[in-house]
């Protein structure tokens, strides 16, 4: 097939060349139109019978039009399109158009219904042969364009449809695990009080999964759509994913962290570190997060690890609670109660420049009260059932619309 470099030839998405085949049994009438064609951009080659042709088009799937005459010995050009056009797939489409001297109302007919894209009538100009096979290109780009979106989102769904697959194996794993393991009754009483953080963590991003995947399945959507509900899916499935995580390590904590020894935790330090590792959630929400400048030399005493989790767990309780644009400040705070002293980290999360400090003492106002908040965070139930096992407690406030506070009470 000879090649040009004229600027305005027709291209697939990739760069190549749309190849036009000449199929004529006169040889310099193919050669003569394929040179033609040539000379206005495009990649042409030229045949003298329908067996070669066929060959041809095997071996070159970058040709997407033919060109062929309808009088040819050995088979005649409407035998041929037949061929090339009968159960041929979208993502392979050829475009065929007759050359005929004198076609018959039932050649054309015949022609019509073979899906032939259009005609030349000797004699013809090589201007409306130019014409014919660059509508015809067009049309070609378009199926196969089309045909390669309609493949790529099955391909989508079907890798949607594994990773759905993968995550209810491991949500009936965790289930055969924790439903296998027994728990003292004291634990087992906290897992029943965690139940609707548990719950609540795993529908909101299963219904967000759900939501998309049908609207995915049903299609009919423009591409910016199914790209959004494609990121709706798979955020949905990355939150699960969380979530089990997250229930894994409440079962977790239950058991006595046997390879660390109880000593003293800064808790300053290890305040400044949990905003640190909350920061990326920060970022993606643009929430201004920090603490206050000034940070007091408070220590708790405990298994070092679960204590610098309990405080990074009620940061990301926080962020994850507050609107995006939001602020969210901590604060630590020395305080005393009955001869004994407390190190207490609050956050306070809500609208930018918008925060209202928190009642004083260890707890906040009690459940029922008109500032009691009821916390459905798993990140909340984490930190409440460590600080719980070190004789603290982790209570939420409501400080009005848009605003809340997480305090976490620990012994010093």
């Amino acid at each position: 097939m000879s090649h040009a470099t004229n600027p305005g030839s027709v291209t697939w998405a990739d760069g190549t060349a749309i190849g036009v085949l000449v199929v004529d049994d006169e040889p310099v009438v193919a050669e003569q139109l394929a040179q033609g064609l040539a000379a206005h951009g495009m990649c042409t080659g030229f045949v003298h019978n329908a067996t070669d042709a066929l060959a041809r088009l095997d071996a070159d799937p970058a040709i997407g039009v033919v060109v062929t005459d309808i009088r040819m010995p050995g088979g005649d050009g409407l035998g041929l399109a037949q061929r090339i056009l009968s159960q041929r797939p979208a993502s392979a489409a050829v475009e065929v158009i007759i050359i005929t001297g004198h076609a018959t109302i039932e050649d054309a007919t015949a022609a019509v219904r073979t899906g032939v894209a259009d005609f030349l009538r000797k004699p013809f100009r090589l201007a409306e042969a130019v014409q014919a096979v660059t509508k015809a290109m067009g049309r070609v780009v378009t199926q196969r364009a089309l045909a390669s979106e309609r493949a790529a989102v099955s391909d989508r769904l079907a890798r949607m449809e594994q990773e759905r697959a993968a995550l209810q194996g491991q949500m009936r794993e965790l289930g055969a695990r924790l439903a296998a393991q027994s728990a003292p009754a004291a634990a087992t009483a906290a897992i029943e009080r965690d139940m609707a953080a548990i719950s609540h963590a795993l529908r909101t991003p299963l219904i967000a999964i759900s939501g998309g995947a049908e609207l995915l399945a049903h299609g009919g959507l423009s591409r910016g759509d199914e790209a959004e509900y494609h990121d709706l899916l798979r955020g949905g499935v990355q939150r699960v994913v969380q979530a089990v995580e997250l229930v894994e390590e409440l079962h977790r904590i239950e058991r006595p962290a046997s390879d660390e020894e109880p000593a003293a935790v800064p808790l300053a330090p290890a305040l400044r570190a949990a905003v640190a590792a909350a920061r990326p959630l920060a970022d993606a929400k643009r929430l201004r997060l920090g603490a206050t400048p000034v940070l007091p030399e408070l220590a708790a005493t405990g298994t070092p690890s679960r204590l610098r989790r309990a405080v990074e767990q009620c940061v990301l309780a926080a962020a994850d609670w507050c609107a995006e644009g939001g602020d969210v400040l901590a604060l630590l705070e020395p305080h005393e109660e009955a001869g004994a002293g407390w190190a207490l980290v609050t956050l306070l999360a809500g609208p930018a420049d918008g925060l209202d400090t928190p009642p004083p003492g260890i707890a906040f106002p009690l459940a029922g009260s008109a500032h009691a908040r009821t916390q459905e965070s798993l990140h909340f139930a984490i930190a409440r059932r460590i600080a719980e096992q070190h004789g603290g407690q982790v209570t939420s406030w409501n400080g009005g619309p848009g605003r809340m506070a997480i305090r976490l009470a620990l012994r010093q």
